[in-house]
């Protein structure tokens, strides 16, 4: 399977390489939200595989998922991106959310923020954040 080829290249020189086929047999929550899926990978510090994974399934299951999941699968591949360094991959993933946008103004500002960050706009990472500071908590942040 092509896909295959994107992730895994030799096990043994290689020790971020996954196989990449049972990953993407799992269903989003467990792919998205468990350390079955691409987190289990990102928690090893192999942030590229686990970009690469996210990217496999939303090739194999975008149009499967809701429109929520994608966005949030997208968001993640972004961090993934951005935690190994890649900021302009990160970026492009980010600016794809802000178009798919859920239309709350919460993950728009948090968004925004993010974006700055990365382009080190502080200017914007404050306009961000001084936003965010007067928004309310969202329904359940005191117990997360």
């Amino acid at each position: 399977m092509m896909i295959a080829g994107l992730v895994a290249v030799s096990l043994l020189s290689d020790p971020c390489a996954v196989q990449v086929e049972p990953y993407l047999t799992q269903g989003f929550q467990q792919f998205d939200q468990t350390d079955e899926g691409w987190r289990g990978v990102a928690r090893q510090d192999c942030y590229a595989a686990a970009a690469a994974l996210i990217e496999a399934y939303l090739a194999q299951h975008g149009e499967a998922v809701s429109a929520h999941e994608r966005r949030s699968l997208i968001w993640h591949k972004g961090q993934m991106h951005a935690f190994d360094g890649d900021h302009e991959a990160a970026l492009e993933a980010f600016r794809l959310t802000d178009r798919l946008a859920d239309g709350q103004p919460i993950n728009q500002v948090y968004n925004a923020a993010t974006i700055a960050f990365l382009e080190q706009d502080r200017e914007a990472l404050i306009a961000a954040r001084d936003q965010l500071a007067a928004m309310p908590a969202p329904d359940g942040f005191a117990e997360a």
